[in-house]
């Protein structure tokens, strides 16, 4: 099994963020500050950018609101079969 980040003594910061995708303000001025810092010519930034994003920020942006919105989704649906299956075994359905 793959080590973790902190395993690796990576540094791990969460991220703020509401159900539809949206950042706080204070995580979308941090996801700004990242980008400024990836766009040093000292750092290594081997992210292959596309045209719906162009930029650290926009990329990265993107992946974050989809993984919140994705994780939602999961439990929601996760949610509704619990549902049914309770339904199902007591007979309502």
């Amino acid at each position: 099994m793959g080590r973790t980040v902190v395993t690796r003594g990576k540094k791990v910061i969460a991220l703020i963020a509401e159900v539809f995708g949206g950042l706080t303000p204070h995580a979308a001025r941090f996801l700004r500050q990242l980008s400024r810092v990836a766009a040093k010519h000292a750092a290594r930034d081997s992210t292959k950018y596309n045209k719906n994003a162009r930029s650290y920020r926009e990329y990265h942006g993107q992946r974050i609101s989809h993984a919140i919105v994705m994780t939602d989704a999961l439990g929601i649906h996760e949610g509704i079969l619990k549902f049914k299956k309770r339904a199902l075994t007591r007979g309502i359905a």
